[in-house]
């Protein structure tokens, strides 16, 4: 796949990720119980690839920036499962 309009999906999935954030920020109700916080750092996680991608696109950020954060935030996925595991 050409790599333009995976960044173009990228910042298209972020833009989403945005609107279903204040969605969720506005009623939280809405959410099952306990669920909240996981989605609201997933849609953070995809706003910010999405960013990044926007930058990266306009040539703004390295290749190794973009890495670290992409290692970043699995590291932190992972960190937080396990801390769900153990409780």
């Amino acid at each position: 796949m050409d790599r333009k309009k995976l960044v173009a999906e990228a910042v298209e999935a972020g833009r989403i990720a945005s609107h279903n954030l204040k969605v969720i920020q506005g009623n939280p109700e809405a959410v099952k119980h306990g669920q909240y916080d996981s989605i609201e750092n997933y849609l953070m996680m995809v706003i910010r690839v999405a960013e990044i991608e926007k930058a990266r696109l306009a040539g703004r950020t390295s290749l190794r920036t973009r890495l670290k954060y992409l290692v970043a935030s699995i590291l932190r996925e992972d960190l937080n499962k396990g801390k769900r595991d153990a409780a």
